[in-house]
This record gives structure tokens, C-alpha cells and sequence, in this order.
């Protein structure tokens, strides 16, 4: 089994980078979406109400493309034989439960986030191992980028136990 820790470290830590930074960025007063809806709703005179309905909208259909996408590059996995059809399965059902995650590591202190974060990387590195998935049979198939170091630390032969023993 391919190295796999990398790939659980790299989706942990962006998740984890996203929503700290959005935390951050929140707490010291940067413009977020309702900011710039009603920038724009001023200054062009409209309704705010619409002006959020478009972004929305917008937001809904980007997040549906990309779903899409998502599962369109797990099914040509499956059917060039990359993965099984219950491995296409289990990884849709992970992605779901890591999205609606990240909601929980708002408002949470550096300290509280970083255990969090660790906790959900063990839980995915167990979870791959269960899944029999290595990490070219993952690479470019999640739906979450890969941080810093990823092509760095991948070693062929490795397993995720061993990464994790190291």
C-alpha cells in the first residue's frame, strides 16, 4: 500500500487552514460576501435581498459543478479499474461527512483547532487503511487540493501504517 499519510495530512491541514483563515479573517474585520452584497446593492442601488439571492445562486450552481466533476472523476476510476465500486462509494460518503466537518473547528482556539484536526487526521488515515485505498489510487480524486510537501513525502511501497510510524 502507497503512503498515505501525506495525502490525510494535506487534506486535514487545508480544511483546517481554510477555516482558520475565514475565522481570522472574520475576527479582524475583513469584508466577507454579505459585505461585498451590500457594496454592491449601494452602489448600484439595489435590492440587497437580490443582489445575495445572485450570489447564492451562484454559489449553489459552482457547488453543484464541482460535485459533479467530483463523482464523474470517481466513476472513470472505477470503470478504468483504479478503484472498486464500493471504494467510489465510501469515498463520496467521506467527502460528504468532511465537508460538514469543517464546521465544527469555527470559533474554536489555535490550541482546540490543532486537536481537532489531528484527531480527524488519525481518523482518516484509519479510514483509508479500512478502505484498502492507496494514495495513487486517491491522488486526483478528492474533491479538497493536497498541502505543501505532498509530492514530497510521497514514498512508492509505504503504507499508512508505516508513515504513521515514522
Amino acid at each position: 500500500m502507497k503512503k498515505i499519510f501525506p495525502i490525510i495530512a494535506g487534506l486535514t491541514l487545508l480544511g483546517g487552514a481554510t477555516v482558520y483563515g475565514v475565522t481570522q479573517a472574520n475576527a479582524a474585520g475583513v469584508p466577507n460576501d454579505t459585505s461585498i452584497i451590500e457594496k454592491i446593492a449601494s452602489k448600484f442601488n439595489l435590492n440587497k435581498d437580490e443582489v445575495k439571492a445572485v450570489f447564492d445562486q451562484e454559489h449553489t450552481e459552482r457547488q453543484a459543478t464541482m460535485q459533479k466533476n467530483f463523482e464523474e472523476r470517481l466513476t472513470t476510476a472505477v470503470t478504468n479499474g483504479k478503484i472498486t465500486e464500493a471504494q467510489k462509494q465510501a469515498i463520496l460518503a467521506k467527502a460528504k461527512e468532511m465537508k460538514s466537518a469543517h464546521e465544527d473547528l469555527n470559533g474554536l482556539s489555535d490550541e482546540e483547532r490543532e486537536a481537532k484536526m489531528k484527531a480527524k487526521k488519525d481518523d482518516l488515515q484509519k479510514w483509508a487503511t479500512e478502505q484498502g485505498l492507496t494514495a495513487d489510487q486517491l491522488k486526483g480524486l478528492l474533491p479538497f487540493g493536497h498541502g505543501p510537501g505532498f509530492r514530497h513525502d510521497m514514498k512508492a511501497g509505504a503504507s499508512a501504517t508505516q508513515n504513521t510510524q515514522n
